[in-house]
């Protein structure tokens, strides 16, 4: 009986983000750092719902193309389910993937900002208030795209044995630029990796 539960479970989860897949919105954003520039469009999106003893374990993956002329710098967000934890980060752009490490916020900051002035693809990734999470990406090539993916865990809340998976469709925040006073505000959190 708890098999087939589980099953149906997964299942559910699964038809539904599968039905959903064609109309609904990414809950991702990808935004420029300058105003100037035209945001990147999301091209594909992929979720992976795997539910086991009371855990959901979810990966995202979501594209971006950048239709600019020249490469620009951007910032990734997504929020994450109360009670989730973020467990694995990698930036993919063209044939670099970029990995996350977790070093002291100040250090990781260090690193970026260097990378980033070098012309050098990298990223940072901050936690941006309550289980909302910024990743900042530098350098994606001009008419590239960035592929940015994610693996979150959190407890399935369980009531009367039905279970409950939320999966955010929509980030509060709109798609436009950051100003470069809020892109640096908001880089300055309590935890920090970085990819180079």
């Amino acid at each position: 009986m708890r098999a087939w539960a589980k099953l149906s479970l997964t299942t559910a989860v699964t038809g539904f983000l599968w039905a959903m897949a064609g109309t609904a919105s990414a809950a991702g954003l990808l935004r420029p750092v300058n105003a100037s520039d035209t945001p990147p469009q999301i091209v594909e999106q992929t979720v992976k719902v795997v539910i086991d003893n009371g855990f959901a374990r979810t990966q995202v993956s979501q594209s971006f193309h950048n239709g600019n002329a020249q490469p620009i710098d951007a910032v990734y967000e997504f929020p994450v389910p109360p009670q989730a934890a973020l467990s694995e980060m990698t930036i993919q752009t063209g044939d670099h993937v970029l990995r996350g490490e977790v070093v002291a916020r100040e250090q990781a900051q260090q690193v970026y900002d260097a990378e980033s002035a070098q012309g050098a693809q990298a990223g940072l990734a901050t936690q941006n208030g309550y289980q909302n999470f910024q990743f900042s990406v530098a350098n994606i090539p001009a008419a590239g795209d960035a592929t940015l993916s994610f693996v979150y865990y959190e407890p399935v809340s369980i009531d009367t044995n039905v279970g409950r998976f939320l999966y955010p469709l929509e980030n509060a925040a709109r798609m436009r630029p950051l100003s470069g006073t809020e892109a640096r505000r908001r880089t300055r959190a309590n935890s920090a990796s970085i990819w180079s």
